[in-house]
């Protein structure tokens, strides 16, 4: 009898995990829309404010107190964005992602810092990135200079 309960115990739990990761993809689908609109009719401090996001005015390093948003959530956060902004029909950038992550994982306090570089060929590219605590999660973020206000 212990085995029969055990079984309908994971059974319920991968029916609520399933659930979350639904609800999850759905706010997420939801917000790469807003990030898309919003990029499109307002400036960029603006919309980071209306999705909670701060935006970096401070050195790399310099924002804040290290929190941790390690954990099976996060990763799910993660793993949910990534899939949805190759599927996005109007282009996956950095950007973008950023907003969406940072939407969702808004309680962290994520800062938003946007760095540039110049490529080997001589090309100026610019990239996006999230801080939490002043840790990026992002290993490219080392290769950019981060720009301030």
């Amino acid at each position: 009898m212990p085995e029969l309960t055990r079984r309908k115990w994971s059974g319920a739990v991968r029916i609520r995990r399933t659930a979350r990761q639904g609800l999850l993809t759905v706010r997420a689908l939801l917000l790469f829309a807003v990030a898309e609109c919003g990029l499109r009719l307002t400036d960029l401090p603006r919309l980071c404010r209306g999705l909670g996001i701060h935006w970096s005015d401070l050195p790399v390093g310099a924002t804040g107190p290290r929190q941790s948003i390690a954990g099976r959530p996060t990763l799910d956060v993660l793993v949910v964005v990534a899939r949805l902004g190759r599927m996005w029909p109007w282009g996956d950038t950095c950007l973008k992602r950023c907003l969406v992550l940072g939407a969702l994982l808004a309680p962290a306090e994520p800062v938003l810092v946007i760095g540039v570089r110049r490529s080997p060929e001589g090309e100026f590219q610019a990239h996006a990135w999230l801080e939490f605590g002043g840790v990026s999660l992002d290993p490219m973020s080392q290769e950019f200079a981060a720009l301030t206000r």
